[in-house]
């Protein structure tokens, strides 16, 4: 039982005498869900080292509501450092510890909100990269389908023009026409493979990667050393656009 309780912590707990808070046991004085904690551990430490302090919750008596408090504990000694009781200081911390709470919950929205946003700019990044290679594929396929073919049209009737050539003059020019179109026709395969491997997509990314090593040391001399394992699938068009890009 207590024996003392000063005017502000009868008005903080809401009793409305001094006699009512002397006949309320100690462990009334806390939230029902601190009670344990406070006896079977803090109250034991104060025991043992003689002071200790702690947050805890008390109750008002009135509301039931919780009163988040500094609770301070240590031992009152006579003349002769025999102690005779305890005797505490407690400090309402329900301000701060209200302040503690909206930050965290601020915290908790804002990284809510991040990671929404991130999700939507995956979202975005992941349309706009299968909108960009529909696009390729669209036009690599218009080259191939298209120019390309008219391209091979051109070089047989160039062929047959040849056989039934007589003149110098008109084989030469034919020669030429001829370099013309085989540059055209590499430039516009070339192109094609640029703009949408399709060995990305019917074979997958590790042949597509190793497709890519064998053009650079073909094209610009680089020595590539590719280590794809067997098991590599990527099965996300976009992911494996991504990574090939």
């Amino acid at each position: 039982q207590p024996f003392y309780v000063n005017a502000a912590g009868l008005r903080l707990v809401g009793l409305d005498t001094r006699e009512r808070a002397l006949a309320t046991p100690v462990k009334e004085f806390f939230f029902p869900e601190d009670q344990q904690f406070v006896y079977d551990e803090f109250f034991p430490r104060v025991l043992r080292e003689g002071r200790a302090e702690m947050e805890v919750r008390f109750r008002h008596f009135r509301t039931g509501a919780a009163i988040w408090m500094m609770y301070s504990v240590f031992y009152i000694r006579d003349d002769t450092g025999r102690p005779i009781g305890l005797a505490t200081v407690s400090r309402d911390i329900s301000l701060r510890k209200r302040a503690e709470e909206a930050l965290a919950h601020w915290n908790t929205t804002l990284e809510e909100q991040v990671a929404a946003r991130t999700a939507q700019l995956r979202s975005l990044s992941a349309q706009v990269t299968a909108v960009e290679e529909g696009e390729r594929r669209r036009m690599a396929e218009v080259l191939h389908e298209g120019l390309l073919q008219w391209i091979s049209a051109a070089l047989l009737n160039l062929a047959k023009l040849r056989t039934q050539a007589n003149d110098p003059s008109l084989l030469q020019c034919a020669d030429q026409i001829e370099r013309c179109l085989d540059e055209a026709m590499t430039i516009g395969s070339k192109l094609t493979y640029e703009l949408s491997p399709p060995i990305l997509h019917s074979l997958g990314l590790g042949a597509a990667l190793a497709w890519l090593a064998e053009r650079q040391a073909r094209d610009h001399g680089l020595a590539v050393k590719l280590d794809v394992g067997s098991d590599v699938a990527v099965d996300d068009p976009a992911v494996r656009t991504t990574l090939f890009r």
